[in-house]
């Protein structure tokens, strides 16, 4: 018989689910930062385009009534 090759130490099963758990936790909170950030970012962005749009009407406008 071949002697049995493990990839790494032996460790309870619940030890393994604990880590895999708080790795998934650690994911989770890192893409709720990250969606928050990018949230505000699209807000930002949305303000500058209804500036624009703003600033494109009232030079319609005035093109308009020369």
């Amino acid at each position: 018989m071949h002697p049995r090759i493990t990839p790494g130490p032996l460790r309870h099963p619940r030890e393994h689910g604990g880590a895999a758990v708080r790795a998934l936790e650690r994911r989770i909170s890192e893409l709720e930062q990250l969606a928050s950030s990018q949230g505000h970012e699209l807000r930002i962005q949305f303000e500058r385009i209804a500036q624009l749009q703003a600033e494109w009407d009232m030079l319609r406008i005035r093109f308009i009534k020369s």
